[in-house]
């Protein structure tokens, strides 16, 4: 093999392998740029005009519109808080209490962060619809048949993710405000064919 076949079969080889890595970390799969708070992440910066550069080509590559730092807040959880796989085969329970805001919203979307899609289908819940127990805490169960209370469908074989948005939030002016326990915990229930 010639030195130029070498260097050419190295150059392709090389960009390739670039090419790859930039596609796996703008998909989300390496934690670059994240926080996190139990099985919530988020990018702290996203929607600043100062956004790091993969922060950019997340958004950008979801067609999200991120909010501005003064806005709030986008968390999305991938786990539940045991770090398994968020899995439309089990349900979940999301309960606790939410961070201070003025208004949040809990959605179900797919796993690139788009909805879902669902026509007819509720897809989430707002911090002025949501069912509380008498201490101002809630529970919102996730599963493929019907329960009482809050209740979020899901479709078995379709995988989601969850996206938390939290709005005027004093939570987005300090990173040392995000603890965990300020944050609803995501527990497994039940999987269809299998113990919990």
């Amino acid at each position: 093999m010639s030195s130029f076949s070498r260097a050419f079969f190295t150059a392709v080889l090389g960009t390739g392998f670039g090419l790859w890595l930039t596609s796996m970390a703008v998909d989300g799969r390496f934690d670059i740029g994240l926080w996190r708070a139990g099985p919530w992440t988020f990018q702290p910066r996203i929607g600043a005009p100062d956004a790091d550069p993969y922060a950019r080509a997340t958004a950008a590559r979801f067609g999200q519109v991120p909010l501005g730092v003064a806005e709030g807040l986008t968390l999305t959880a991938r786990r539940d808080s045991s770090g398994r796989p968020l899995t439309p085969s089990c349900g979940y329970e999301i309960s606790g209490s939410m961070p201070v805001a003025r208004f949040w919203t809990l959605t179900v979307m797919s796993p690139t962060g788009t909805p879902r899609g669902d026509a007819g289908v509720r897809t989430g819940f707002t911090s002025s619809e949501i069912l509380r127990m008498a201490d101002g805490s809630f529970r919102i169960e996730l599963a493929t048949n019907a329960r009482a209370g809050n209740w979020l469908p899901l479709q078995e074989g379709k995988p989601f993710l969850l996206m938390l948005r939290l709005y005027d939030t004093a939570a987005g002016s300090t990173l040392s405000a995000l603890d965990a326990a300020a944050f609803p915990r995501i527990s497994r229930l039940t999987c269809a064919g299998a113990s919990p």
